[in-house]
């Protein structure tokens, strides 16, 4: 039987009709009946007490996690899933790079062109490859040149003539000396393209963009005036053949205006001469350089092959180099 205090029971005695007079039977069912239901409403109301300091204290609970704030988030009524990390979502926020990091797949910037493709302003004078004070004229160098390919540059190679390439020029006397050029200074752009062809021939064309006509008129001035101080003969080089059978061989070099051949043309050639019983004798093995100018730009074309002595009069009166020289020129 469910306990009950002394008033409860006086309530309890007051559903009894006092007409009927004392029933035991209907008197003590009736208390036992409303023992249960004060029972029940005990249990509910201590039930509904546990689930009130349950979210209180889970309130509480959420407010101290850190990053939560202050206010509460009610208690999701779905079954409990197993706990898995959260994909990020597209908007999460990836951290910034460093001060010295640089973003993945940008280029770093270089002379001939920034990033975004926008031509950056040419270094100066101290800062320009292969300008001043240097004989190498670069392959490739500004931006002016970088999207006209030259006449025959897209030629496919075949089995004796090999494609054209990259190729930068030493200017250098019969010594192998390099040649200071200064007026390189000038220069705003240059593409030279190199290839080998049948035997041991080889060609290579170029064009160098000056920043003003004046100063292609003084590179080509200081080109020729340099040239013309080589020493035409060059020191004997090292012994290529074997001690009992020696082959000592040297550099010739020659250079003259050509007026007639393309206009302001200049030619540069070197050929081989070789010692047999102390008398030096012309050996095959030379090249012709051609050099001409239109406005600002300035073309070369150079011819290598088995030529036997001085090859200007082989080489240089052949149309084929003075044509391409020609279409170099057309360029400008």
């Amino acid at each position: 039987m469910t306990p009950i205090d002394e008033n409860e029971l006086r309530d309890e005695l007051w559903f009894a009709e006092p007409a009927s007079g004392p029933d035991p039977d209907a008197l003590g069912a009736a208390v036992l009946s409303r023992g249960r239901a004060v029972r029940r409403r005990r249990v509910a109301l201590a039930s509904a007490a546990t689930v009130a300091v349950v979210a209180l204290a889970g309130v509480g609970i959420v407010n101290l996690l850190p990053g939560t704030g202050q206010t509460a988030v009610p208690a999701q009524t779905a079954p409990a899933s197993p706990s898995v990390d959260p994909t990020p979502s597209p908007t999460a926020v990836t951290p910034s790079p460093s001060a010295t990091s640089r973003p993945s797949g940008t280029p770093s910037p270089r002379p001939s062109a920034t990033p975004s493709g926008t031509p950056s302003p040419g270094p100066s004078t101290s800062e320009r490859p292969g300008a001043p004070h240097t004989g190498v004229i670069p392959a490739d160098f500004g931006t002016a040149l970088a999207d006209r390919p030259l006449p025959r540059e897209n030629e496919t190679g075949t089995d004796e003539l090999g494609p054209f390439e990259p190729q930068s020029l030493p200017i250098v006397c019969a010594s192998s000396t390099e040649i200071d050029l200064p007026s390189l200074g000038g220069l705003e752009a240059s593409r030279l393209r190199g290839r080998i062809e049948a035997g041991d021939a080889s060609a290579l064309d170029g064009v160098l963009l000056f920043r003003s006509e004046a100063e292609a008129v003084a590179f080509m001035a200081e080109l020729q005036q340099k040239i013309g101080a080589c020493a035409p003969v060059g020191e004997p080089g090292p012994n290529i053949g074997t001690p009992e059978d020696p082959i000592i061989e040297r550099t010739m070099m020659a250079s003259s205006t050509e007026p007639g051949l393309v206009a302001d043309t200049f030619t540069v050639r070197y050929w081989t001469e070789r010692e047999l019983d102390g008398t030096w004798h012309e050996a095959p093995g030379g090249t012709l350089y051609l050099w001409g100018r239109s406005g600002r730009l300035v073309a070369i074309h150079s011819t290598s092959g088995e030529y036997v002595g001085d090859p200007h009069e082989e080489a240089a009166a052949d149309l084929p180099p003075a044509q391409v020289l020609a279409d170099l020129l057309a360029m400008a």
